[in-house]
Order: structure tokens, then C-alpha cells, then sequence
């Protein structure tokens, strides 16, 4: 039975009482067996609004935050579930941690998160392809803090989409490797003003100088007002039909007269709005 005590001195305190009947001197008589609960109650209380403290702070945060058990959800605030794409955290309560992530990197992740954090550091930040929703895929970066308890089978997870990060590194990097494109080519340029030798020594230069294996070399017609391929080298014969000719008010070469300026684009990213890119793909360019 469990009441309300109070002492000899007036206070009140939390107790546990066990009664019985009982044989004593041959007489029939009642033990009764009082044990403060006051101590376990109020620490049983503390560890309750702690937790409740600590899932409102994790309900609260504005940063995207979940909480995994054995690597499953068991809570989630909004701002996780935006970016995860989901209603609200009961659509990820129960669901694997892993399901975050795109099939192509789901493999990695997975012997990663088995791992312990590397060395001095007691998290993991990790980077892969995300799923959001069931069609989209997105750049993320996930923070996984495990918990310091003696199991060791909670983790805090940050989400965050970093799609936008990765897009401007890559248009860094672009336009990095644009300027050394250009800065390499005017040499070249500069060594020679005859028009006829100018397409055969600056492709040639450029090929040499980035390791290319096909290339092609445009000249702005001034009667057509497009530009015309004029030389090439190993350029595969279906892009050679394709591209002989590229107008300057769309596509290619509205971008190239437009801008005036370099562009450097790998195969595997070449911009969608851009013409060929399937034929690009077909031919085999990397």
C-alpha cells in the first residue's frame, strides 16, 4: 500500500506500507512494515521532467533533430520532418534511420553508422544523397551524436539539407577551373594571329593541357551568324552531325554569345537547360 506518512516532527513524506497478520506471544497481531519512498519517488520524478524538458527542447529546435533507439526513430520535431518530407513524426516513428538515405549511398552510410566516430571525436558527420518523400533526392549532411548512457543504443541526429552549399561549391569550382581555362588559352591566342592556324594550335593546346581525348573548335560565321565548327579532333561522328552548326540565339552557343566568357562542364553535370546532353551521355564523354 502506498500513502501519505507524517513524522514524529510533523512532516509529511511518501511511504510504503506493508501489513500482515501475524502470530506474536500466541496472540493474533498485525506487522506493519513502513518504508520511505519519499527519496526514489523524487529522483523517479526528476529522470520524468528531465525527459519531458529534454523532448520539449528536442520538439522546440528550430534545427532539424530526431532521436534513434537500436537505429529507429522514436521522436522527431517539425523541422525534421520538413526536411525529410513527411506530415509529422508519426510517419517516421518505427522507421530505420537508414531509410534517410538514397539507395545509392544506402550501403556506405550503413557500415559507417556501425562504426565508432573516429578518434577524438565522439560524433559522426556524414554526407550522402537523401530521400525526401519518395521521389526526391537532395544533398544532406547528418550529424549522429551517440548517447553517453551505459548502452549505448540512443543517438541525437542532425539533418541538413545542403543542396544549396553544394550546388555554389560546385559553381566555385567551375568557375575556378573556367578562369585556368582561360588564362591558359590566351597565350596561345597570343602566339599566333593567324586565323588559319588559330583553331588547329589552341584546340591542340587545350586537349594537351587538360588530357582531353576529343575536342572541337568553333569560329563565328559572319555571314550565317552562327558559329561553325572549323576544326576537330577525334570528335565522335554522331556529335560531329549534331553540332557542326550551333545558332547563337539558343542553346550552346546562345549561352556562349551571350556570356562571352568560358564555361567548363563535366558530362556527369552538364546543365539540363543545355541541348545534348543525351547525345553527350550516348557518345560516351566523361
Amino acid at each position: 500500500l502506498e500513502t501519505a506518512c507524517v513524522r514524529k516532527d510533523g512532516s509529511h513524506f511518501d511511504a510504503q506500507l506493508t501489513i500482515r497478520c501475524i502470530q506474536c506471544q500466541g496472540r493474533a497481531a498485525l506487522q506493519i512494515v513502513v518504508i520511505d519512498t519519499s527519496g526514489p519517488k523524487k529522483l523517479l520524478d526528476a529522470l520524468r521532467e528531465s525527459e519531458r524538458r529534454y523532448r520539449a527542447l528536442v520538439e522546440q529546435s528550430p534545427a532539424p533533430v530526431a532521436l534513434v533507439e537500436d537505429g529507429v526513430f522514436i521522436l522527431a520535431n517539425k523541422a525534421f520532418c520538413e526536411v525529410r518530407g513527411v506530415a509529422d513524426a508519426s510517419a517516421l516513428v518505427g522507421q530505420e534511420l537508414i531509410t534517410v538515405v538514397a539507395d545509392a549511398d544506402r550501403e556506405r552510410i550503413s557500415e559507417s553508422l556501425k562504426k565508432r566516430p573516429p578518434k577524438g571525436a565522439p560524433y559522426h558527420i556524414l554526407e550522402f544523397s537523401a530521400r525526401r518523400g519518395q521521389e526526391e533526392v537532395y544533398d544532406a549532411r547528418m550529424l549522429v551524436i551517440p548517447a553517453a548512457d551505459s548502452r549505448g543504443s540512443e543517438s541525437l541526429i542532425f539533418l541538413e539539407d545542403i543542396s544549396t552549399e553544394k550546388r555554389r561549391s560546385r559553381e566555385q569550382q567551375q568557375r575556378a577551373t573556367e578562369i585556368n581555362l582561360l588564362r591558359d588559352l590566351v597565350p596561345s591566342l597570343q602566339a599566333s594571329l593567324d586565323i588559319e592556324k588559330l583553331p588547329h594550335q589552341s584546340l591542340h593546346r587545350l586537349m594537351e593541357a587538360f588530357s582531353w581525348t576529343s575536342g572541337a573548335f568553333f569560329l563565328f560565321d559572319t555571314f550565317s551568324k552562327d558559329l561553325k565548327m572549323v576544326h576537330q579532333r577525334n570528335f565522335p561522328a554522331m556529335l560531329h552531325e549534331k553540332l557542326s552548326v550551333l545558332p547563337i540565339d539558343e542553346g550552346i552557343g546562345g549561352l556562349l554569345s551571350k556570356t562571352q566568357e568560358p564555361h567548363y562542364y563535366a558530362p556527369g553535370h552538364f546543365p539540363s537547360h543545355l541541348p545534348f546532353r543525351a547525345q553527350f551521355h550516348q557518345a560516351g564523354l566523361k
